[in-house]
C-alpha cells in the first residue's frame, strides 16, 4: 500500500469510527457474562446493563455463556465485531489467572480485547472449622509450621481465586497447606461445615454471612491488605503480617479489540458515574461486592499486573489445570 493510500485508509477508518459513535447505539447491546447466572459477575453485569440502558436508551441484553472456567464466554467477546454492540464481563479468571494456567487459550487476554473499565470486586475470606486450633492468621501460620501438610483448605477448584490465595500464603509464609479442590463454592462450603477440611478460602462473603452468626465456623482473615467494610470485625491479611496478599476477585467490562475510542469513553463514563453512587454501593454490598470503577487505561494496566502476578504464583507452585 502506498503512502497516500495509507493516509486515505486512516482517514476513512477515523470517519467510520466517528460516524459510528455519533449514532451509537441505534440497536440493542449484548452483554456477555462468561459465568452462570446468580453469582457476583452476573449480578454486577445486570447492574451495569440497567445503567447503560437507562443512559443510552437502548436495551442491554445479558447473555450468560458459562463453560471452560470462563474461557467460552470470553471468547465470544473476543470474536465479536468491535462496534460496541457486544461487550462483556472481564473477570480475574480470564484476565488474571487463566493466561498463566492454561497452555492454550483461543484468545490473547491483552491483545484481543478493549478494556473499558474495572467495575466491582469481592473480598475473599479464610474460614475455619469451629474447632480449628487457631483463631487468627498468625495462629494459623504457627500451627501450619508445626504441622506441615496437615492443614487442609478447600477451594472452588484448581485455578480458582481461593486456590491462588492458598498458594500465595504457602509461598509467603513458608508453610504447606494442603489444597482440596471442590467443584464449586457450595460443595467446598459443605466440606468445611462437615469437618472434611480445616479451612475454606472463599472468594466472596456469601458463606461467611450465612454461617458465621451461627458459630458453626469462624473467620480467620479477609484476603485483602486492609479490612473490608462489609465485615469490619474480621482482620485483614495485612494485619496478619502478609500485606502482599491483596487478592480480590474483580469484575470489569471489556469489548473486542479495535472498538471506537469514543464508544469506549461513552461506556466508561456511564460505568464511573453509576458505580460511584451510594445506591450502587448498597446494591453491590448485598452480594459481598464493592465498587472499583476505573479508567480504560488504568484497567488495562491492572490486567497486565494481574497476569504477571498470578503467572508467578502458578509457576512457583507448579499448578496444572484440571
Amino acid at each position: 500500500m502506498t503512502f497516500t493510500r495509507r493516509i486515505l485508509a486512516g482517514i476513512a477508518l477515523a470517519l467510520a469510527a466517528s460516524g459510528a459513535s455519533a449514532t451509537y447505539p441505534d440497536r440493542p447491546i449484548r452483554f456477555i457474562v462468561p459465568m452462570a447466572a446468580g453469582g457476583p459477575a452476573d449480578q454486577t453485569a445486570r447492574l451495569l446493563a440497567r445503567m447503560i440502558s437507562d443512559q443510552l436508551g437502548q436495551p442491554v441484553v445479558v447473555d450468560n455463556r458459562s463453560g471452560a472456567g470462563g474461557v467460552a464466554g470470553t471468547d465470544v467477546i473476543a470474536k465479536a465485531a468491535p462496534d460496541g454492540y457486544t461487550i462483556g464481563m472481564g473477570t480475574i479468571s480470564s484476565f488474571g489467572i487463566n493466561p498463566g494456567l492454561m497452555a492454550k487459550m483461543p484468545f490473547d487476554a491483552q491483545k484481543d480485547f478493549t478494556p473499558i473499565g474495572n467495575a466491582s470486586a469481592t473480598s475473599g475470606i479464610i474460614l475455619a472449622t469451629r474447632d480449628a486450633p487457631f483463631k487468627d492468621l498468625p495462629g494459623l501460620v504457627a500451627y501450619a509450621r508445626q504441622n506441615p501438610g496437615k492443614v487442609t483448605y478447600a477451594s472452588a477448584g484448581i485455578g480458582s481465586v481461593g486456590h491462588m490465595v492458598g498458594e500465595s500464603l504457602n509461598h509467603a509464609a513458608g508453610i504447606s497447606l494442603t489444597h482440596v479442590p471442590y467443584r464449586g463454592t457450595t460443595p467446598a462450603a459443605q466440606g468445611l461445615l462437615a469437618g472434611d477440611v480445616m479451612l475454606f478460602i472463599e472468594t466472596s462473603f456469601s458463606t461467611a454471612m450465612q454461617y458465621l452468626p451461627t458459630g458453626r465456623i469462624k473467620a480467620i482473615a479477609v484476603t485483602r491488605k486492609q479490612r473490608s467494610p462489609l465485615l469490619p470485625d474480621v482482620p485483614s491479611m495485612g494485619e496478619g503480617g502478609f500485606p502482599q496478599i491483596d487478592s480480590p476477585a474483580w469484575f470489569g467490562v471489556v469489548g473486542p479489540a479495535g472498538m471506537p475510542p469514543e464508544v469506549v469513553r461513552q461506556l466508561n463514563a456511564i460505568l464511573q458515574k453509576g458505580f460511584s453512587t451510594a445506591e450502587t454501593r448498597e446494591q453491590l454490598a448485598r452480594f459481598g461486592a464493592e465498587p472499583v470503577p476505573s479508567t480504560p487505561e488504568a484497567f488495562s494496566a491492572y490486567i497486565g499486573e494481574e497476569i504477571g502476578r498470578w503467572t508467578r504464583v502458578i509457576r512457583a507452585a507448579g499448578i496444572k489445570p484440571e
